[in-house]
């Protein structure tokens, strides 16, 4: 029989107990922050402390992921830029 799993959950979805040990987790974040996140739940109901075991919801995560998508294809330039710019690891004189 394989290991019980957790799984992500909404941060409104979470219980009040759980949404005090996921605001301790994060202190100096802002409330809206934590809306927009997702908490790994274990088996047991608690917040995994783990670094990574938290992440934005699919729709926010959209949001952010247009915003860049708009802001690239407004400067069509960058492209060719990053196309012809040379990286290397020479010291600059």
């Amino acid at each position: 029989m394989g290991k019980a799993k957790g799984r992500f959950v909404d941060f409104r979805d979470l219980t009040g107990l759980q949404r005090i040990e996921a605001r301790s987790l994060r202190p100096k974040w802002k409330g809206a922050d934590f809306l927009r996140m997702s908490f790994w739940v274990k088996p047991d109901g608690k917040i995994s402390r783990r670094a990574g075991h938290h992440q934005l919801v699919d729709f926010e995560a959209r949001k952010i992921e247009g915003r860049m998508k708009r802001a690239w294809d407004q400067t069509p330039e960058m492209s060719r830029k990053w196309k012809s710019a040379t990286f290397h690891f020479a010291p600059e004189r």
